[in-house]
């Protein structure tokens, strides 16, 4: 295994994730200065809606895992 050559991967996976969610706190930035207070509401809700399925979907695929 080169150490170097995963330490690179690494960083360059940093990167992107960084990336990604400037992306994204930039669009929610975006959206929150257009949207009414009552549209923000809705968003917000339906966002924490979106992720309490994700999570319960998480946990479902945790579970039929098997364990080693």
């Amino acid at each position: 295994v080169d150490a170097a050559a995963a330490e690179s991967l690494r960083q360059k996976m940093l990167a992107q994730h960084d990336q990604v969610s400037k992306r994204r706190m930039k669009a929610m930035v975006d959206a929150a200065n257009v949207l009414t207070p009552e549209q923000r509401k809705t968003l917000g809700d339906a966002m924490a809606k979106r992720r309490e399925m994700m999570e319960r979907h998480r946990k479902e695929r945790e579970s039929l895992a098997p364990r080693s």
